[in-house]
């Protein structure tokens, strides 16, 4: 089986500040993996690499098969890799609904995707009126999660999932994010939770299989 994505001796730095020193992951198609570490270990440098927003100074990056290195993050996210990046990314004074119609590919089936986005947080149904930024953190992210089920991408990368929410609605995003791979999407997750663990940790554990930690140089 061909993996959805490869990390090859993967480095990155800011200017003489490097801040990757040799990353190598592979993941399935279909699975969660887990990237913990203390803040400043590199997580989010991963995700700008994975997502083209950040050449790495040495290695590879493969997506399903092809070597996508130094590829500009709009060719990637034509190509099918969403990317959830830290802050949720929403706009404050549009509504969720408007937020997902904007995220609908160009094809029929615009009623059947809104279904499955509420269908999956029926608390979003409940405010596809209210203007984004009047919600809670939760709901936010809910809404972020929402808008990649618009695309059903092969792969899907998050960051800081849990960032600051409560425990019941990140066992909520954990859950969706374990469905959305059961139907065909690979997740890569970015965590801030330290090596020790911590309760924050555990919901993740359940979630995915495979952990890779990232240390601090």
């Amino acid at each position: 089986m061909t993996t959805i994505l490869e990390l090859l001796d993967i480095r990155a730095a800011y200017g003489q500040i490097e801040v990757l020193h040799g990353i190598d992951v592979s993941v399935e198609p279909g699975k969660v993996l887990a990237v913990l570490g203390p803040n400043g270990a590199g997580k989010t440098t991963l995700v700008r690499v994975i997502s083209g927003l950040l050449r790495p100074t040495h290695g590879r990056v493969i997506i399903a098969g092809t070597d996508v290195t130094g590829v500009s993050g709009d060719a990637l996210a034509r190509a099918g890799l969403c990317v959830i990046q830290e802050g949720r990314g929403i706009f404050p004074r549009l509504t969720v609904e408007e937020h997902l119609r904007l995220a609908m590919p160009r094809r029929r089936g615009g009623s059947e995707l809104l279904a499955r986005a509420y269908e999956h947080f029926p608390r979003l149904a409940e405010r596809k009126r209210q203007v984004a930024g009047t919600m809670s953190g939760g709901e936010q992210q809910m809404l972020a999660l929402s808008r990649a089920l618009m695309w059903n991408p092969p792969l899907l990368i998050i960051d800081e999932l849990s960032m600051g929410l409560a425990p019941k609605v990140v066992q909520t995003l954990y859950e969706t994010v374990q469905t959305l791979a059961a139907a065909g999407t690979t997740a890569r997750r970015g965590r801030a939770d330290r090596l020790s663990g911590g309760h924050r940790a555990r919901p993740g554990r359940a979630v995915s299989r495979r952990r890779h930690f990232i240390r601090e140089e």
